[in-house]
């Protein structure tokens, strides 16, 4: 493992990730990055959904660039690559990590995933539909004194198309004389061409079922629907791929669907006339009277097309900028910084149990109307009290509030950003405790930065935790925020999986209007 005090960290988000048209050998990139700390040498993350060299793989792979390099030729780099879980976690069995030598255009890396593995645990790695990939890069002498953070998102650019198709007099419609529709998206006219036909008197010579009844080297016959779908215009390059994934799902008269199926397709440009031929799975002697509608067969088609385009672009940088002047050592927050750990000055102090935080009245009534009515409390008590107990000597006027029910790791945390604006949290245990103290203490730009993380690290089970604790503060935000992660996840885990989410707690009102309202969009979809 790589030392986290020496450390470039850099968190890619694919978003669409499943519909990336790329073949094996193709890659994605991030843009060119600057490494300070490794002697400005100039370095790329490049991914390749369908591996680099083996096609059932996600591969990974540091370069270094050369282009703009002004690094020595050999730099020694330690580099890890692993996946993120939807919890947001460091998946440890994805873990790859090396240490070598780099000079400029070479590049290293990891066979990190198979494709099986990936797509059989979607809830782990494909939430949403977005792979994250985390890359750690430190230089093997460790120089650096703070960690650089930056993340990337590349977004897979996707059209889709809902179709229903009705096909009269199905029995008639034959390879000469198909059911034709061109398929439009709002981006493309006329991208595909779909043809449905049947086809009749077909053999089934490796159909096992088929064939039990049939001996003596005899073939068995059945009549099929087919479905051909034809890339009815040129890709942009001829090395552009395009990627298409079709769900047909056949409607009865109950609007439930006897027969469905879906399977997904790269066009990969290199002929000039390219025909998918969708699996055949609909045979017509397996149809009844309840699959035909006055003689009309009704196809449900779902089409969603990826053709190559993505952007790529810097989501978030947390690399610390280096100072422009020297004066900017003496900054204001590093000044208050010093303030507040030497407690020069303080003319207050916070005390839990038998611990005390001297502070600075102004900068924590500047910072909390909490704050500020507390001490003012104490001045006016103080005042109402003088002259009247002159015998407790020269600590009369001294301020001290007694605070309950605060940790004293979290009273630090929330004077560090009291004092310098930095929200230091790494889970969200911590994070919802911050917010709670936030809000009970009004201190608006805390309470932000923490629902900002929560937003973004929130899984479905601890929704269920931060709800409880939105009720309990009758925060309209957090309330909302939880109520969203249930609702939208309940499309993709469901809630049967958590029991816990399922059990009968004070907001079980407000989840079942989510689920109600997930269903009646459902509905009003199909």
């Amino acid at each position: 493992m790589i030392s986290s005090e020496d450390e470039y960290v850099i968190d890619w988000k694919i978003v669409n990730f499943s519909s990336c048209p790329l073949t094996s050998g193709k890659k994605l990139s991030t843009r060119e990055l600057t490494f300070e700390h490794l002697d400005n040498s100039t370095w790329e993350i490049h991914l390749y959904p369908r591996g680099k060299a083996y096609e059932h793989y996600v591969a990974c792979f540091l370069a270094r660039t050369g282009k703009n390099d002004a690094g020595p030729k050999k730099i020694y780099v330690n580099f890890e690559f692993s996946l993120i879980t939807s919890e947001g976690l460091q998946c440890e069995k994805t873990v790859m990590h090396d240490c070598n030598f780099f000079e400029p255009e070479m590049n290293l890396g990891f066979n990190i995933i198979t494709r099986e593995d990936l797509f059989a645990d979607r809830k782990t790695y494909l939430w949403k539909d977005i792979l994250t990939l985390r890359c750690r890069v430190g230089k093997y002498s460790p120089q650096t004194r703070q960690n650089c953070y930056n993340v990337f998102r590349t977004r897979n650019c996707i059209q889709t198309s809902n179709i229903h198709l009705p096909i009269e007099s199905f029995q008639d419609a034959s390879k000469r004389n198909p059911e034709v529709l061109h398929i439009s998206t709002t981006k493309e006219n006329d991208l595909l061409t779909l043809n449905v036909y049947m086809g009749k008197g077909e053999v089934f010579e490796g159909d096992p079922e088929e064939n039990v009844a049939v001996k003596d080297g005899g073939t068995a016959f059945n009549s099929l629907v087919h479905i051909d779908i034809e890339r009815s215009k040129r890709l942009k390059t001829p090395i552009c791929s395009m990627y298409v994934f079709c769900s047909v799902k056949l409607v009865d008269n109950d609007r439930s669907f006897p027969f469905e199926y879906e399977d997904e397709y790269i066009y990969k440009g290199q002929l000039q006339k390219e025909i998918w031929n969708f699996p055949r799975f609909i045979k017509i002697k397996e149809l009844t009277k309840d699959m035909i509608q006055d003689f009309t067969l009704h196809l449900d088609i779902n089409l969603r097309i990826c053709d190559g385009t993505q952007s790529t672009y810097l989501q978030e940088d947390l690399t610390p900028q280096k100072p422009k002047h020297i004066v900017d050592d003496k900054a204001l927050k590093s000044d208050l910084v010093s303030l507040y750990r030497s407690g020069l000055f303080s003319d207050a102090k916070l005390k839990i149990g038998k611990t005390c935080f001297p502070v600075h009245k102004a900068i924590l009534s500047i910072r909390s109307s909490k704050f500020k009515k507390l001490f003012e409390e104490h001045a006016s008590a103080e005042k109402a009290s003088d002259g009247k107990d002159s015998q407790s000597g020269q600590n009369d006027n001294e301020c001290i509030l007694n605070l309950t029910g605060i940790p004293r790791d979290r009273l630090t945390d929330i004077l560090n950003f009291i004092y310098t604006d930095v929200l230091d949290v790494k889970d969200f245990d911590t994070c919802l405790s911050l917010y709670t103290i936030a809000h009970e203490f009004d201190i608006p730009l805390l309470k932000v930065k923490c629902y900002n993380f929560l937003k973004d690290h929130m899984s479905v089970k601890q929704s269920t935790q931060a709800m409880l604790v939105a009720e309990s503060l009758n925060d309209e935000d957090l309330k909302l925020l939880s109520k969203n992660m249930i609702k939208y996840s309940r499309k993709y885990f469901p809630l049967e999986d958590f029991p816990e989410i399922c059990q009968p707690v004070r907001y079980a009102g407000e989840m079942k209007k989510a689920e109600d309202e997930l269903i009646d969009r459902r509905l009003k979809t199909d």
